[in-house]
């Protein structure tokens, strides 16, 4: 299929500029492990910039595809987790009550 060969080309073309300007193996393996728009947008990006950016440019798409991999995990994460009990709501409103909003350090005490 046209898509699945695009990004393999594009694969193939993140490989050669990293390689060429010496990039780190983990960058590398971080991008490309991108698939779809993400993986295709990386590759034109390093097929337009400057020769003597492209160093630069690889360590920062891999910063960035670290960034939204760790909020996906993050939120996933966040989806996963089990409502709270009733116990665990009314315990939280009675220590709000008890540390009105202002009080110093409110958020220390009512999670302790």
């Amino acid at each position: 299929d046209a898509r699945r060969e695009s990004m393999r080309i594009a694969r193939e073309s993140i490989t050669k500029h990293a390689k060429a300007v010496g990039a780190p193996e983990e960058d590398l393996r971080v991008l490309i492990a991108l698939s779809g728009d993400p993986l295709l947008e990386v590759a034109r990006a390093l097929d337009e910039e400057a020769p003597h950016q492209r160093l630069i440019r690889l360590q920062t798409e891999s910063a960035n595809a670290r960034r939204v991999a760790a909020s996906e995990k993050e939120q996933r994460e966040i989806n996963n987790r089990p409502p709270w009990k009733k116990e665990e709501v009314a315990a939280l409103a009675k220590a709000m009550q008890r540390f009105p909003g202002g009080a110093p350090n409110r958020w220390g005490k009512i999670s302790s």
